[in-house]
Order: C-alpha cells, then sequence, then structure tokens
C-alpha cells in the first residue's frame, strides 16, 4: 500500500483525449497483454456495470477516475505509450470515444486526435498483440457508419451487424477474439447510450473532463518492466482492495462537505480533519493492522478479506436504503451483494457506482464501524462478555469470509449500530443484542426479502435500544416483522426480566439451552404465566403470586432442560422415548399436508432438521391466546402431560420415559396404530425426516422423506416384520426381508423366501389389507427357471401347480385357494399371524424329510 502511493505522487490526472492529444502520444497494446476481455461473453455482467458507471457519470456530467494507467514512453521520438496496465479501460474508452463521436456527427473531431497527420495511415490507437487487432482499430478509427442503418436493424446486436456489413470489415477478423471482443462492447455501449444526446464533448472537456484517470510513466520512477511485472504478479499496487480503495478515497472526497470531521491521532497529538483525509490515513495504518491478523496465510495479503467485509456493510447499507426501490429489483442485488460475482478484479466499485449504494450514511458507518473493530489485542475489540447472544469473533470472520446468513447480517447490523448510537455500556447493549438474537434466530429468513424487511424494523427499534425491555413491556408499543409467535413471547419476557434480578437469570439460563436458543414461550405457558398475562395485559402481581410462578417456572424449565440435553445428539439415542411419551398423552403430530404428519426431528439431526418440522414448531407461543388456530394448543398440552406424569423424573429421564410408555401399553387404551409406535421405536426411526402418511388408523405408511415417491413402508407389516421376523431362522426357507416401495400403487409387505421343492419356488408374503383391517398372509408358487420361459428375478411367474404334498398342509392349515394357484389366509392378530408361519414351517420341515 505504501508502494501505491508513492506511485499516485508522481502520476498524472488525464483523460483519453488529452493522453493523445495533448501529451502526442499513441497508445499500443503491447505482445505481452492478454486479448481484450471486458467484452467477452462471459463477461457480460463486469461489461455492463462497468458501461453503466461511465453513463452515469458522462450523462450527469460528473467526474469518474479509472485509478492508475502504468506503462512505459516508448519509440525514437518518444512519442508511443505501452500499458502495462489500463489495456481493459483503455480499450473501452477508444470505442467510447468513437461510438459519441459516429453518433453525434463528431466523427471528424474524433479523427483529428487519433491521427497524427493525414499522411499517416495508422490509428493512435492498437494492438501489438495481432495485426488483425491493429488494422480493425485503424480502419474503426477511419471509417463511420451511417447510424441509420444501425437503427434499422433489430436486435441487441444491431451495431455489430452493421459494422460486419461494411465493406471495409473483413470476414476472417471474426476469428480474432479481440475484435469480437470490441464488437461485443460497441454493442453494450449502444445498448446504453443510445437514446443520448451531445455528450462527445464532455469527453474532450480539458477543464472537467468526465472520465479521467492517473497516468504513470513507470520511466519517471526508475522502474523496469521485469520489476513492474514483478510487483503486479504480487498484487501490491494493483489488488482489488488498492483500485477499490483509490476509488472510495475519491468518492468520499466528493461528500467531504456533508461529511463530519475527524480526530486523527498521532504520537505527539491530534488534529481535525476531513473524512477523506481521515480515511485515507487509517485504512493505510491502523485498520490495516487490524487486518493483517486476519490475513490469507497461503498469500500473505489480507485484501480480500477486507473486501469482503467492505461488502457485508454495503449489503446492509443498502437493504436500509431500499425502500424507494422496486422490492424484486431490491432482492436481486442483494443476493448478487452476497454472491461472488464481483470478485473480479475492479468490478465490485463500478457495481457499487451503480446501484448508488456508496452515500454518505454508508461513508459514515464504514468509517465508524472499522473504529469500533480496531484496538484489539490479538484480534478485533470485542465488546460483550457473554457470547451466547452475539459472538463477535465468529461474525467477523464470517463477514471476512463472506459466508455470512440473513441472521448473521442482520445481528452484525445491530450490534454495531447499537454502539455507533450509544457506546458500550452495563446492561443496554446486553439486552439489546438478547433480543435481536431472540427475534432473529426464530424467523425463518426464506429470501432477502424478509431479511430486508427485518434490517429497516432494527433499524427504527434501535432508539429505543437502551431501554429496549420497557419498550417491548409496554403492549401499546407495536413491533412490526420478525415472527408473531416471538415478539409475543419476548413481551412477556420483558415483563418478568424487569420485574427482578431473580427471573432475569430464570430466563435467561433455560434460554441459552442449545436447543431453546431463546424460545422458551411454552415453559411460560405451563407455568400459567401466559394466562395471566393474557387476562391482566401485565405481571404485576403481588410477592405470593410471584413465588408459585417462578417456582413453577424454574420447575418446568428443569424438565425441559434434562429432557432436551437427553436428546441433544438425536432421540435415536434412547430409542425415541421423548415421542413415544408424548403419543401415549395423543396425537401431538404436526399435520402438513391432508394426510401427511411429522414426528418432529426424530432422527439425529435433532438440531438441525429444516424449517418448522421440529419441536420447536409445536413448543413455540401463538401472538396470544385467543390467535385463530390455537397454534398447536392442544398438542402442546400433551408436552405439559408427559412433565405433569408422577412417573416423570427429571433426575432419571430414559428410566421414567421409558415407564410412562409401558404403563400406556399395559392400559390397553391406545389406538393399535399408537401401540407400534410407542411399542417398537424401529418404527419411528424409519421415518427418516419423521414423515409419516395417515389416512385413517388401518392406513398408515411410514416415508423416508416427505412423499410417496419416496422409499416407504406400511407400518402394521413393518412393525410385524421387525419383531417377529427379522433375524429368524424359518426353515426350510432360507431368507427373510421387508419389501419397501416407492409409489402409491405399490404394497409394502414382508416375505419369507428361498424353499425349493420339486424344483418349484415358494415364498409367503404378509401384507396388511387396511379395509379389512388384518393381516393376509399369502403362500406362493414360482415356476423354476426354463430357456423357454421369460421370467426374472423380480418378477418370477407364478406357478400353474402345486404338489400334492403341499397342497395338503396348505388345506390343513385353511388357507383359501385363489387364482393362479394362490393360497391366502386372514388373520386379526400379530400373535395369529406368527402361529401360522411357524406352523407351515413346520409342517413343510417334514415333508422335506419325507415324514
Amino acid at each position: 500500500m505504501t508502494i501505491n502511493n508513492s506511485l499516485k505522487e508522481h502520476s498524472k490526472q488525464l483523460s483519453f483525449y488529452q493522453l493523445i492529444s495533448e501529451n502526442k502520444l499513441s497508445i499500443e497494446i503491447p505482445i505481452i497483454q492478454r486479448d481484450y476481455a471486458q467484452g467477452r461473453a462471459s463477461n457480460k455482467s463486469i461489461r455492463e456495470s462497468f458501461i453503466n458507471v461511465l453513463h452515469k457519470h458522462v450523462t450527469g456530467n460528473s467526474n469518474i477516475d479509472l485509478d492508475f494507467v502504468y506503462g512505459e514512453i516508448t519509440g525514437n521520438n518518444e512519442d508511443c505509450f505501452v500499458p502495462l496496465d489500463g489495456q481493459q479501460r483503455l480499450t473501452t474508452l477508444f470505442l467510447l470515444h468513437w461510438y459519441l463521436a459516429t453518433k453525434e456527427d463528431k466523427f471528424k473531431e474524433f479523427q483529428e486526435f487519433m491521427f497524427a497527420d493525414d499522411s499517416d495511415s495508422k490509428s493512435r490507437f492498437c494492438y501489438a498483440t495481432r495485426a488483425s487487432s491493429s488494422e480493425f482499430c485503424t480502419a474503426l478509427a477511419k471509417c463511420d457508419i451511417d447510424f441509420g442503418k444501425v437503427n434499422a436493424e433489430k436486435g441487441e446486436d444491431r451495431l455489430s451487424k452493421t459494422i460486419k456489413d461494411m465493406h471495409w470489415y473483413f470476414e476472417s477478423w471474426d476469428n480474432d477474439p479481440t475484435v469480437k471482443a470490441m464488437l461485443t462492447m460497441l454493442d453494450t455501449i449502444d445498448g446504453k447510450f443510445k437514446d443520448t444526446e451531445n455528450l462527445f464533448d464532455r469527453l474532450l472537456a480539458k477543464d472537467k473532463p468526465v472520465i479521467t484517470f492517473n497516468f504513470l510513466n513507470l520511466k519517471t520512477l526508475g522502474l523496469t518492466d521485469d520489476l513492474y511485472i514483478k510487483m503486479n504478479s504480487r498484487g501490491e499496487p494493483l489488488s482489488d482492495f488498492e483500485n477499490f480503495k483509490a476509488k472510495f478515497e475519491q468518492c468520499i472526497k466528493r461528500f467531504s462537505n456533508e461529511l463530519p470531521e475527524y480526530e486523527l491521532t498521532y504520537h505527539r497529538g491530534s488534529r481535525k480533519v476531513r473524512a477523506h483525509e481521515y480515511f485515507s490515513h487509517k485504512i493505510d495504518t491502523r485498520w490495516s493492522d487490524l487486518f493483517w491478523k486476519y490475513r490469507n496465510n497461503k498469500t500473505n495479503t489480507f485484501d480480500k478479506e477486507i473486501m469482503n467485509f467492505i461488502q457485508t456493510v454495503i449489503t446492509n447499507n443498502y437493504a436500509l436504503s431500499s425502500i424507494k426501490k422496486k422490492n424484486e429489483d431490491t432482492e436481486k442485488v442483494i443476493r448478487k451483494l452476497r454472491s461472488d460475482e464481483l470478485a473480479e478484479k475492479n468490478q465490485a466499485y463500478f457495481y457499487y457506482e451503480e446501484i448508488g449504494c456508496i452515500t454518505k450514511d454508508l461513508i459514515e458507518n464504514l468509517i465508524a464501524i472499522f473504529d469500533l473493530l480496531e484496538g484489539g489485542n490479538d484480534k478485533i475489540k470485542t465488546y460483550l462478555e457473554d457470547s451466547s447472544y452475539y459472538d463477535e469473533d465468529n461474525v467477523f470472520e464470517k463477514a471476512i469470509a463472506r459466508s455470512t446468513t440473513y441472521r448473521d447480517n442482520l445481528r452484525f447490523y445491530a450490534f454495531y449500530v447499537y454502539l455507533i448510537q450509544f457506546g458500550k455500556d452495563d446492561t443496554g447493549l446486553t439486552d439489546w443484542i438478547r433480543v435481536v438474537y431472540n427475534l432473529t434466530e426464530n424467523t425463518i429468513y426464506d429470501s432477502s426479502g424478509d431479511y430486508i424487511r427485518d434490517i429497516k424494523i432494527i433499524n427504527l427499534l434501535v432508539s429505543k435500544g437502551q431501554e429496549i425491555l420497557k419498550y417491548l413491556a409496554n403492549i401499546n408499543n407495536s413491533i412490526e416483522g420478525f415472527s408473531i409467535f416471538q415478539k409475543y413471547e419476548e413481551r412477556v419476557k420483558a415483563s418478568l426480566i424487569l420485574k427482578s434480578q431473580e427471573w432475569r437469570e430464570a430466563i435467561i439460563t433455560i434460554e441459552k439451552h442449545d436447543y431453546f436458543k431463546g424460545q422458551i414461550g411454552f415453559i411460560l405457558e405451563f407455568a400459567g404465566i401466559t394466562e395471566y398475562y393474557e387476562e391482566n395485559g401485565h405481571c404485576n402481581w403481588g410477592q405470593e403470586l410471584n413465588s408459585r410462578f417462578l417456582d413453577k417456572f424454574k420447575s418446568y424449565s428443569s424438565k425441559a432442560n434434562s429432557v432436551f440435553s437427553c436428546i441433544k445428539d438425536g432421540s435415536k439415542s434412547i430409542k425415541y422415548l421423548w415421542e413415544r411419551a408424548v403419543l401415549t398423552k395423543g396425537d401431538y403430530m404436526i399435520k402438513t399436508s391432508a394426510w401427511r404428519r411429522n414426528l418432529l426431528s426424530t432422527n439425529s439431526r435433532e438440531y438441525n432438521i429444516p424449517r418448522d418440522f421440529n419441536w420447536k414448531r409445536l413448543l413455540r407461543l401463538p401472538n396470544n391466546r385467543n390467535y385463530s388456530s390455537k397454534d398447536d394448543l392442544e398438542e402442546r398440552g400433551l408436552v405439559k402431560a408427559v412433565f405433569d406424569d408422577v412417573m416423570f423424573d427429571a433426575d432419571n429421564i430414559e428410566k421414567s420415559l421409558c415407564d410412562i410408555c409401558k404403563t400406556a401399553l399395559k392400559s390397553n387404551t391406545l389406538k393399535p396404530w399408537k401401540v407400534l409406535l410407542v411399542r417398537d421405536p424401529c418404527c419411528i426411526d424409519y421415518c427418516g425426516h419423521g414423515f409419516l402418511r395417515i389416512e385413517s388408523d388401518y392406513n398408515i405408511q411410514l416415508l423416508t422423506k416427505a412423499r410417496l415417491s419416496s422409499w416407504h413402508a406400511e407400518l402394521y407389516s413393518y412393525a410385524f416384520f421387525k419383531k417377529y421376523l427379522e433375524n429368524r431362522d424359518f426353515t426350510p426357507f432360507e431368507y427373510c426381508k421387508y419389501e419397501y416401495v416407492r409409489t402409491e400403487l405399490g404394497r409394502a409387505h414382508a416375505k419369507i423366501y428361498g424353499f425349493i421343492f420339486e424344483d418349484i419356488k415358494f415364498e409367503i408374503k404378509i401384507t396388511f389389507c387396511s379395509d379389512r383391517q388384518s393381516y393376509k398372509i399369502s403362500f406362493v408358487s414360482f415356476e423354476p427357471k426354463n430357456e423357454n420361459s421369460i421370467q426374472n428375478e423380480d418378477r418370477p411367474i407364478e406357478c400353474t401347480h402345486i404338489p400334492n404334498a403341499i397342497r395338503d398342509i396348505l388345506n390343513e392349515s385353511k388357507m383359501t385357494e385363489i387364482k393362479n394357484k394362490k393360497f391366502t389366509k386372514y388373520a386379526n392378530t400379530e400373535e395369529e399371524v406368527i402361529n401360522l408361519i411357524e406352523e407351515l414351517c413346520e409342517k413343510l420341515k417334514h415333508i422335506i424329510n419325507g415324514n
């Protein structure tokens, strides 16, 4: 960075016209440079952003500086400038000058400075990379075109079509990547400038040219090409951040009259300076020292990290200022600001200019946040002793890696905007960030629109930040945005925390639980607190009632803590005892469609289940007790019923939940399907995401995902298979397995197979029939393979005859013969099914042994 400042001191601010005309220089892109890249089809967003920024400044007649253009002045007469950096920008400026001159009938003026004299046939702007590139530049500079023909063409490439139709255009130029890119850029320029007038003279203005750059002849510094190239490869003078910083400093200077003065501290004192001087000094010293601690160890630079951080601040600032813009367009911009699209060199600033996000407010916020961050020992300066509600280090590291979530962005903004307004205080900051955490953690952010909505709400609320609890406790104060459920809960908790330190400690202790993360409304409800709040609009009860409510709150907090700590690694670890125990009290499952229900995060991803399919969905409060849908009030009461069960023991969760399940199973009061789910944890375990399809008490499918198109099992046959068939010996049959299906028409079932007698294969299928509410046992035979039969292992051909010995056994067991020589029998209970299977196996063993 110090190298860059030194270069700036030796540079001269010029326009494209001044470089060529006043300095009487030609521009020759050297062989070592790459082809013109800004016009490549793959660089559309970069190209359009750059042209949009140029258009904004040229039409607005305001200056934009395109940073450094480096190179050497060579030639016998030292009249040729060879750029080593700036090729892309210079080429675009050449094309823009040609376009506006041609369109505005100023082509003669354009030619006067693009050619040294009438006899010189070579353009003062050319490429040495390819002869065809140079020839095209000269041909373009010599020949204007009729814009009447251009306007007659249709499509986004109307200008390039017209140029290609000119008599001086050679078809071979189509193979030159630089020429192709120039034509593409001309089409982009035409698309943006086609409706403008009288702009060419602004490009040639001597006093206040609208587009300039910092021109530097490397020889004036005694730098050789080799040294320059080494510097460039290290990225020191021409890094993304250096380019951005130079432009941003100029932008700050434009706002100087609107921005406050800042106190710049030196070793021997301090002085007041303008904003741009303050920024320029701090970004090269104290702030750089801060980001150096977070540098990339591989590149030993922090340019990417600081650019990412600035992009995070800009994203928040843009979201705040988007109120007058179309919401759809704003959301699109936010997504781009959070993406990798702006990582290309020099493009971030141009895009920021294009969307108009570099404002006075942004500059003030960015400077303030930088100042708040500096001053730490090893890393950033932190302000919270407890990081439970906001981890300053973690969010900062996410910001410099550009990996923040919408929640991170909201908390980042809330934290630093509070510090900017109020500074660090004893409890105000902690109360403020706790409320913001609880609200954002328990609100779903599906889109950038949700994020935009809530950052504006935070911006309005921060003025109440120091007394946020008093603001929430007053029911007359409204809060927009966020989850209505969490807002209601925060009001009640605010009233309690303001009552006493004991309430504060009790609430915050359970709030910090890894699972609840600020959402503990169900405990308030179980303790009877929300009922009182609904009736009275406050929590200003007497001492006797206060002790009773506090004891109940602590008791339910202890029970909730024990349960959800026990299943923190997934309720599978305790055989889904929690889900099974709640089922004994009633059907708590969330309805996700007419027939589909969810058991609420039953697998090992207990804390990471997506969206609303977890216990927090059931346990959250409605916005008030009169909420029209009652919001799972009855189902939430089933959780309370488990907590209130006399067998429940917070000190021995597994045993007590197991006792609750065993007692319910012995009572014979549960529906048959509940019996299976409570009895057999394997049925719950099969539901990978917790989904079941329940069409009736006897038509229930266990789903691995949300739909029947995923692999699924039928509850009754699956439970029977897991309890009675799996891993058991059913000789003379060799195998036993469960047949899962993944269509609505398929019927999942258990089967025992692998018995062959007289070259015929036999198997037993166990299917549950919902219409008859009973099990169907089918004894099926299949023909052996032969050369004339068409069959495969999945769909064998059912046999047309059954040996008499086996037929007799089936008849003795009172199995009914139906078509295709299949025998069936129905059974009402699992015991009847397994008894029949064991009986058949025993009799089949006898005929094999010849008895």
